[in-house]
């Protein structure tokens, strides 16, 4: 009884296999974060792109406001 206790006070540290399992939940958590970082960037890519088209077809429709009609368009250049 006696030496197991003492044997125990000695083991200190980590065990093979603790080392490993903390190992992969550290992995585990980095890919989880990595992927919800690729997503919330390519969410901000999308929308990005669309403020841009908005704006581009804002100003396409600011550039014909005074138009109302087609009257004396021909197809002669």
């Amino acid at each position: 009884m006696v030496s197991k206790i003492m044997n125990k006070k000695y083991e200190k540290g980590l065990s093979l296999i603790e080392s490993a399992m903390v190992l992969a939940l550290a992995a585990t958590v980095t890919a989880g974060v990595m992927f919800y970082y690729q997503s919330a960037s390519d969410s901000n890519k999308s929308q990005n792109a669309i403020s841009e088209v908005m704006s581009a077809t804002s100003a396409i429709n600011g550039l014909y406001i005074g138009q109302t009609s087609y009257t004396g368009l021909n197809s002669n250049i």
